[in-house]
């Protein structure tokens, strides 16, 4: 399943837990992840860069650059 994510300034996306998935990012831009235990982890994405998520963790997502981050998201491979 492919799908195209689009986050828009300040965007937060609720705690669950993201499967295995293959990421492309259609822009630049960065997201933050806070986990349960209140660690946080910043993802840099360059245009056309490729990144395996290659571990199922439970985290919240927010947008934390100025312009929209493109991603397209390739899940149960």
């Amino acid at each position: 399943m492919v799908s195209i994510s689009t986050f828009k300034p300040g965007d937060v996306c609720a705690i669950s837990k993201r499967p295995i998935r293959l990421i492309y990012a259609l822009t630049a831009g960065s997201l933050q992840r806070k986990f349960e235990n209140g660690r946080t982890e910043k993802i840099h994405y360059r245009k056309v860069e490729t990144k395996i998520m290659d571990q199922e963790k439970l985290y919240e997502l927010k947008h934390v650059t100025q312009s929209n981050v493109r991603l397209d998201v390739a899940k149960n491979m």
